[in-house]
């Protein structure tokens, strides 16, 4: 979960926020747009929900080493993923479709502007709408001190404290 959120960065809410509105920020993503745009490569990190795949069952979980801390927690994942791609909502036909129309700009995506992001499905959209939920309520609750931390007129910069 660590690498996928580092790749994929952190939504960046701003509020009032609808369900349809998910601004989404990545760190990866939105820097390899702003390197490769002179050269008028296109960057599309697509971020997708649960999907009925058989990905579940293609990907090795074992480990040699064992941490015994971790044992009950890694226990408790595997049980809940064992059957949750086979009976996740998302087509994953649909969602390819899609991801092909957005590249070829056809489609659903004729006339839209080509995202930086792409969540596909419902698990992606309540996921990072609960994100957007909690980032938006840590915002107001924090503001008022966590953004008084600029130099105060009178005293500037006085280099290295």
């Amino acid at each position: 979960m660590a690498s996928k959120a580092a790749v994929h960065g952190t939504p960046q809410c701003s509020p009032p926020l609808t369900r349809t509105e998910v601004p989404h920020m990545t760190a990866v993503a939105e820097s390899y747009r702003a390197e490769l745009a002179e050269f008028r490569i296109r960057v599309l990190l697509v971020a997708p929900g649960g999907f009925r795949t058989n990905i579940n069952k293609e990907i090795t979980y074992a480990v040699d080493r064992h941490i015994p801390s971790y044992e009950p927690l890694k226990h408790t994942v595997m049980q809940k993923l064992g059957g949750w791609f086979a009976n996740a909502k998302g087509d994953p036909v649909k969602g390819m479709e899609l991801v092909v129309d957005v590249v070829r700009g056809e489609g659903k995506a004729s006339g839209r502007e080509f995202p930086t992001t792409l969540l596909l499905g419902n698990a992606a959209y309540v996921h990072a709408q609960l994100h957007c939920e909690r980032l938006s309520k840590t915002m107001t609750e924090w503001g008022d001190v966590a953004r008084d931390l600029d130099f105060d007129e009178d005293e500037g910069y006085a280099g290295s404290p």
